[in-house]
């Protein structure tokens, strides 16, 4: 049975045993419920994008990721092109699957205005899921998230930094990281790295359809773990991009698409970062492959019909930054890169 999760209680001290066993954290990229999503469900199944990997996501001990399409019945929608927004029901999805957290901190937050993010967020409380990076005003969206998870204290951020859905500090919005907020959000990383053993921060940030990070996501992403973070987990390409080992801290620029409908074959493909904590301390890296080509719209681990093309590119992308990618079964197991001997 899966591991209950409580609102973090530092002071009181209320669970035992902190450091007892390891503690498996997964996280995900994009997962967008609506348009062609929502259709393949209709016509196969409410469970019908998630069946093949529930075992999987159900191993971790807590599992978050990003949240690209509200959950609402309520507003009306932006004047652009591309606006998300997913039915109710779907909450009961994020459920089953065994989300903790998601984050909101993205730029389709505000796609059918103010009452559908507010909503949306209400929501998720409701359904016992935690929300970062996203607010009825910019304090409410940077105030810290904090969980307990069998005595590991865990802080999480997200960020914005795509400049969209922040209009007013008064205003619902999403913590925006792009160029005169560095400040504001690195002094939030410090602060709960004073709070937590491990800080997350989730970052919707790069360009899209793009399978290596830009020089912003390398600035940014070092001065998060410089201030004190721990995982920084980016999304937003659609694509996965590479992995670094900074520091004592792990910097994953994208996990691509989780659940989408997108129909580029490099934007099928993607990845659950899973991180294994011992101690109070990072012990293992690992990045489970995941696909969602066969059979469409569903998410899966590969299959003998995807394995040789998924892997290959898994392992290019992988393998930059000195990292070491060694396949294990069912994952590969990232190395930090050595250095040299010197003589």
């Amino acid at each position: 049975m899966r591991r209950s999760l409580y609102i973090i209680a530092l002071c009181l001290g209320l669970l035992a045993n902190p450091f007892g066993r390891e503690i498996r954290l997964y996280f995900t990229g994009d997962i967008m419920l609506d348009r062609n999503v929502l259709i393949w469900q209709q016509n196969h199944g409410f469970l019908y994008p998630v069946y093949d990997i529930l075992p999987t996501l159900w191993e971790a001990d807590m599992l978050s990721g990003n949240l690209e399409s509200i959950i609402s019945d309520k507003g009306e929608p932006m004047d652009k092109y591309y606006i998300f927004r997913a039915p109710p029901e779907q909450m009961e999805l994020l459920k089953i699957c065994g989300f903790d957290l998601v984050s909101v901190a993205n730029n389709h937050a505000l796609d059918y205005d103010f009452s559908a993010f507010v909503d949306n967020m209400e929501r998720l409380d409701q359904a016992g899921i935690f929300h970062t990076g996203g607010g009825e005003n910019l304090n409410q969206a940077l105030s810290e998230d904090l969980i307990q998870l069998e005595g590991l204290s865990i802080g999480f951020l997200g960020i914005n930094d795509t400049r969209t859905n922040f209009l007013s500090t008064s205003k619902p919005c999403t913590v925006p990281a792009w160029d005169g907020n560095e400040r504001m959000i690195l002094n939030r990383v410090a602060r709960l790295d004073t709070l937590v053993d491990i800080v997350v921060v989730h970052a919707h940030w790069g360009h899209e359809d793009t399978t290596f990070q830009s020089e912003r996501q390398e600035v940014l992403g070092r001065l998060l773990i410089e201030w004190g973070a721990d995982i920084v987990v980016g999304h937003h390409p659609h694509r996965l991009q590479p992995v670094e080992f900074y520091r004592d801290g792990i910097l994953v620029y994208s996990l691509g698409n989780f659940i989408f409908d997108q129909n580029d074959t490099l934007n099928m493909v993607g990845g659950i970062l899973d991180v294994r904590i011992k101690g109070g301390q990072i012990t293992d890296v690992n990045m489970i492959p995941v696909e969602n080509i066969n059979p469409p719209r569903a998410v899966s681990t590969v299959d003998s019909l995807t394995s040789e093309f998924v892997l290959h590119q898994m392992k290019r992308i992988l393998s930059r930054n000195g990292v070491i990618p060694i396949w294990i079964g069912d994952r590969f197991r990232l190395h930090k890169p050595q250095p040299s001997d010197s003589t």
